[in-house]
């Protein structure tokens, strides 16, 4: 009976390793078919020798066209015969490269196919300077004189509330206002309402409470400053703007009977954005340029172009 069990025990050894070999080979067997496959197809491409190239993933610079890589072989030595040798690679304005490219892409979209001068086609001529550019953006990146609206990004300046913060909805809601604005002179009651809650000590909170309309990482650009006419200390605002991770850009805040345009005067703003057209049409008498931030309470006016819907509207970021 001892040995009985013992050969049980061997053969079940036995099966446990073969189960496992089975395992090993089913795990396995896709990786050597695929090594299979590349080594058919390595030989396929090496047909006439017994060695072996991998080029999956490599550059194909066999795709490129013989005669048209010579027509740029010429243009490269007409340069430098008329010039020297690698002229070229020493610099120049990209801005006058991109000239002469047109020039000849201008005369092939006229279907005027020969340079007079080289007597090569005007398309070779095209991938010579579109050549030089692409190498530039290694050899030559200081070159790069091409118009960059950021370099010269105007002093911007921003209102607050309808522009940056929610204003009239929690306004609404908390006086039970129901129709939706159609003019900014919506609420006879608010001058009241903002001393009514001053005289409480609920002003303050409620400039705090307010949630913004843009994400402050949003903002595609850094304002220069924000004026606004908020019936509260620009420290309240200041703490609000903070609060929300705005630019820690100078704010200034005009009391009744002031004008923003004085204030944005001083500051240098050169372009303005805000809600209210009135302020909107004071900016711009006054020769600063203000952009109309739409709201229902404003779309009476057509003012064509000067009306942006969101701040990544402005033309001058486009």
């Amino acid at each position: 009976m001892k040995v009985l069990n013992v050969n049980k025990l061997k053969l079940n050894g036995m099966k446990i390793k073969q189960e496992k070999l089975e395992n090993h080979l089913k795990s396995n067997i896709s990786d050597i078919v695929t090594k299979t496959i590349d080594v058919m197809n390595s030989q396929s491409e090496n047909e006439d020798t017994k060695a072996l190239r991998y080029n999956k993933g490599k550059n194909r610079h066999d795709l490129l066209h013989p005669q048209a890589i010579e027509d740029l072989v010429k243009v490269l030595t007409i340069g430098a015969n008329k010039y020297a040798d690698r002229n070229w690679e020493m610099g120049m304005s990209w801005s006058s490269v991109l000239a002469s490219l047109k020039r000849h892409l201008n005369e092939f979209e006229k279907s005027k196919d020969y340079d007079a001068e080289s007597g090569l086609l005007h398309i070779a001529h095209v991938a010579a300077n579109a050549h030089f550019l692409n190498a530039y953006y290694y050899l030559y990146p200081q070159g790069d004189d091409r118009p960059k609206r950021w370099l010269e990004l105007p002093r911007i300046g921003l209102d607050i509330d309808e522009v940056l913060a929610d204003w009239l909805n929690p306004w609404r809601e908390k006086f039970n206002i129901t129709n939706v604005p159609n003019s900014w002179y919506f609420d006879r009651e608010i001058r009241h309402r903002f001393e009514a809650l001053r005289d409480r000590n609920e002003l303050d909170d409620f400039y705090l409470s307010l949630k913004p309309l843009i994400d402050a990482k949003d903002l595609p650009f850094e304002p220069h400053c924000y004026i606004t006419s908020r019936p509260i200390a620009t420290e309240t605002t200041i703490k609000w703007l903070d609060h929300h991770g705005f630019p820690a850009r100078p704010v200034f805040t005009v009391n009744v009977g002031e004008s923003k345009v004085d204030v944005a005067k001083k500051a240098g703003v050169e372009i303005f954005i805000d809600d209210s057209f009135d302020n909107f049409r004071d900016f711009n008498k006054n020769k600063i340029f203000c952009y109309l931030y739409d709201k229902p309470h404003n779309r009476r006016y057509d003012v064509g172009h000067m009306r942006i819907k969101s701040l990544h509207d402005l033309p001058i970021l486009k």
